[in-house]
Formats: structure tokens, C-alpha cells, sequence
């Protein structure tokens, strides 16, 4: 940067030129001698703007060295063992291995974990080395607090997404079990309805049975009463009526 150093110089010097003859300028009347120095102004302000440009130049080109030299001393800290660092407030990390060094500080793993010690915290040699720039930093953090905003909108909008996926389905669920109850009632009915008319055929068969026996008995003749054995399925058969009658109930219910 000596280069810069002497251009600086130089702009300086111009610009007490430029002041000196702009006072003698103002004190001449407005003749010949008076654009002359009007002439050697111009041709100072010229050559300063041009010394200025070229300051600027050099500055972009050292900040872009700069740049550079910073990512490569960066991504080279990659694996970099410590086997103790102590932070500016006093805190220490035993068996620290360097991951990443980032604009905000560097992530290492250590004997009792995982953590990112912001720039500001480490001692100023290493600050020094990986080229800590707060406006760096601050930009770093800007786009990060950005990327969090994004994925947090991302999250409750997936979120919410589930949950209507969760209440449709619900709602699907519910009027699927609705129709399967409705069928299941429909299946009772029917089959109560068979039994329905089987405990009247068993009760006309009984009454017919009894019929039978008593005639028998009357003529004297031998007869085999039937009627035991009907009563017995007829019972069967109004238990099994009162059970699905029951079963409807609580699937209306």
C-alpha cells in the first residue's frame, strides 16, 4: 500500500495547491493573469480526480486481496486442533477441533460438545488471523436471521397444511365409520327381521305341536310332543332377537 500512502500524499499536496492558487485567483481582477491561474486550477482538480480514482482503485483491489487471503486462511482452518482455548471472558474449551470459520466466529467441536464461539470472544491473535470484519459479521447475521424467518414461515405454513390434511381426513374418517355403522345397522335389521319371522314360525309350529299332542292323547294314540324341543330354539332365537336389538340401539346412539 505504499503506493496508496504516496498517492494520498500527493492529493493532499494538490489540494493546498489548489487553495493557494484559488486565493490568489480571488484577489486578481478579471484579466489575463486571472485565467491563467483559473487554467493551472483545472489542470490541478484534473489531476487530483485522477490521483483519487486511482486511490479508489487500489482500495477495491486491496479489499479484494484481502477478501481472499480471509477465505483462504478460512477454509484452511478446517480440522485445526487447540488443545485449549480460553475465550476473552475467561472460559475454556478442552480438545477443541476447528470445523468451519465463518464471518461470525468459528464452530468447533470440543471435549464436551458443539459450539460456535463468535469472533469477539476469541483472543485477538485469532481474530487477527481470520480476518474478523464486523460488517462482514453483521451481514452474516442479517442473512441468517433471514434464512430462520424463511424456514420458520416455511414450517407454519407446512404445519398448518398438515393440520388441514389432519381435520380433512378426520372428517373423512368420521363419514367412513358413519357409512360402516350405517351398513352394520342395516345388516341387524335384516337379520332381525329373519329372526323376527323364524320366533313366529317357531310359535306356530309349537301351538301346532301342542295341538298335535293333545288330539293323540284324546284318541289314545301314541305321540311324540315336539313341542319341548321348539320351545327350546324359540328361547334361543328371542335372545339372539333381544341381543341385536340391543346392538342397533348403541350403533344409532
Amino acid at each position: 500500500m505504499k503506493k496508496n500512502e504516496q498517492q494520498q500524499t500527493d492529493i493532499a499536496r494538490l489540494t493546498g495547491e489548489v487553495t493557494l492558487l484559488q486565493a490568489r485567483l480571488d484577489a486578481l481582477p478579471a484579466d489575463k493573469s486571472a485565467k491563467l491561474l483559473n487554467t493551472q486550477i483545472e489542470s490541478r482538480n484534473t489531476e487530483m480526480a485522477t490521483l483519487e480514482s486511482e486511490v479508489d482503485g487500489l482500495l477495491e483491489d486491496f479489499e479484494n486481496y484481502k477478501n481472499q487471503y480471509r477465505a483462504y486462511v478460512r477454509n484452511k482452518a478446517s480440522g485445526t486442533q487447540i488443545e485449549k482455548l480460553i475465550t476473552v471472558d475467561g472460559k475454556t474449551y478442552h480438545g477443541v477441533e476447528i470445523r468451519k470459520v465463518t464471518a461470525v466466529g468459528i464452530e468447533v467441536r470440543h471435549r464436551d460438545g458443539h459450539k460456535r464461539i463468535a469472533f469477539e470472544e476469541l483472543p485477538a491473535e485469532m481474530q487477527e488471523h481470520y480476518q474478523f470484519d464486523k460488517d462482514q459479521k453483521n451481514a452474516e447475521l442479517l442473512r441468517e436471521a433471514k434464512i430462520r424467518r424463511k424456514h420458520h414461515q416455511a414450517v407454519v405454513v407446512a404445519n398448518e397444511a398438515a393440520e388441514e390434511n389432519t381435520e380433512e381426513q378426520r372428517a373423512k374418517n368420521e363419514e367412513l365409520a358413519k357409512q360402516r355403522r350405517v351398513e352394520e345397522i342395516a345388516q341387524k335389521q335384516v337379520r332381525l327381521q329373519g329372526i323376527g319371522q323364524e320366533i313366529r314360525q317357531l310359535e306356530s309350529d309349537i301351538s301346532s305341536a301342542e295341538s298335535a299332542a293333545s288330539s293323540a292323547r284324546a284318541a289314545g294314540r301314541m305321540h311324540l310332543n315336539k313341542a319341548g324341543s321348539l320351545r327350546g330354539a324359540l328361547n334361543s332365537k328371542r335372545a339372539e332377537h333381544t341381543r341385536l336389538s340391543a346392538e342397533i340401539s348403541r350403533l344409532r346412539s
